[in-house]
């Protein structure tokens, strides 16, 4: 699973976007706005499914998105 899937699946449950759609595009504009000039798809890496469930269900179910911590604590899986 992809980070910005975990993330988006993340933003879902916690009724924040709509659908995965919705919240992926949300990821990769708050990327490319948190961290201009990286590279979206070097960031972008699959994870193991079990780390990805793990991480989604550690979160739960979040108040608020905020890109940058969200997009850095991600660099950990």
């Amino acid at each position: 699973m992809r980070r910005s899937t975990i993330l988006s699946t993340i933003l879902v449950n916690s009724e924040i976007y709509p659908n995965v759609h919705d919240a992926e595009d949300a990821v990769r504009v708050a990327f490319a706005q948190e961290l201009p000039g990286q590279p979206f798809d070097s960031w972008n890496v699959d994870v193991e499914v079990e780390r990805a469930k793990s991480f989604i269900k550690e979160k739960g179910r979040c108040t608020k998105f905020n890109g940058m911590d969200e997009i850095l604590e991600m660099r950990g899986l």
